[in-house]
């Protein structure tokens, strides 16, 4: 069973003639809520397959003529249920299915009427958490950070059947599990911390670099321009300028390439005058 002490306060908190719907999933705790419910003066009526015909007539005209505004039910009243104006729908037992719980929430706001809806979804509940997530998310509506985490952890998990085959407590898998999604998240935002931290420190001490060289004197430069060595011209650069130096004054010393001397004959004949 669920906390049944949320229910009441659920319920106390509605409008009095609220007509409301509580699904349950078994035909013995919709029995037992309903003598629990009677106990803290709720108006209250019953209905699953087990009922007598009679039984189940009566409870849905206290339920119509808002004599009883609420009713504790199996899926029999999922499908098939004939009764207008129900504002408020609670899964005080989730379903098996997700699709039974789409059906169930149907009984509300039809024809254009104002609902809502209530779903008791617990760990035990958690492998059909991926799927409930999806059909939030198609109908547009906030999804809690819970039942998230219990995506996840379902996701971890191949099968649900893995807690029939070993006898296993689903919840104390699932508070295990969770414990490690939280445990992984503070190691994933320590990394990220540290990792935006070492950034930071690098491009601090770039910007520190660029700056002490931008704050640099020009007697500073010029100290260490003079200070650097000589550098040294290589053979080619000191045998050009003595060439193009022959060449030009009409000179034929031996050091002239071959392919210079007609050109440098040349430029002896034009300055010649004639006579």
């Amino acid at each position: 069973m669920r906390d049944l002490s949320r229910l009441l306060e659920i319920l106390g908190s509605m409008r009095e003639t609220a007509r409301t719907l509580v699904f349950c999933d078994t035909k013995k705790q919709v029995d037992e809520l309903e003598l629990e419910l009677r106990a803290s003066r709720f108006p209250v009526v019953a209905l699953h397959g087990s009922k007598q015909q009679f039984e189940r007539e009566r409870a849905l005209s206290a339920f119509r003529s808002g004599e009883a505004y609420i009713m504790v039910a199996t899926d029999v009243a999922s499908r098939g249920l004939d009764v207008k104006d129900i504002e408020w729908v609670i899964n005080y037992d989730f379903p098996l299915q997700v699709e039974d719980y789409v059906h169930r929430i149907g009984r509300t706001a039809r024809a254009g009427a104002k609902g809502a809806a209530y779903s008791f979804f617990t760990k035990h509940d958690f492998i059909l958490a991926p799927e409930l997530v999806r059909v939030l998310d198609e109908a547009g509506q906030e999804v809690p950070a819970e039942l998230l985490d219990l995506a996840e952890v379902a996701r971890l998990t191949s099968s649900g059947n893995i807690f029939r085959k070993w006898r296993v407590d689903p919840g104390s898998v699932v508070s295990d599990s969770l414990g490690i999604l939280e445990e992984t998240k503070k190691a994933q935002n320590k990394a990220m911390e540290e990792k935006l931290e070492k950034r930071n420190g690098a491009a601090e001490k770039k910007a520190e670099e660029e700056r002490a060289k931008t704050e640099k004197t020009k007697p500073e430069a010029e100290e260490e321009k003079k200070s650097e060595p000589a550098k040294k011209p290589t053979e080619e650069e000191t045998i050009a300028p003595k060439r193009f130096d022959n060449f030009f004054s009409g000179a034929t010393q031996p050091d002239l390439d071959d392919g210079l001397r007609p050109v440098v004959k040349s430029a002896k004949m034009w300055g010649k005058k004639k006579a």
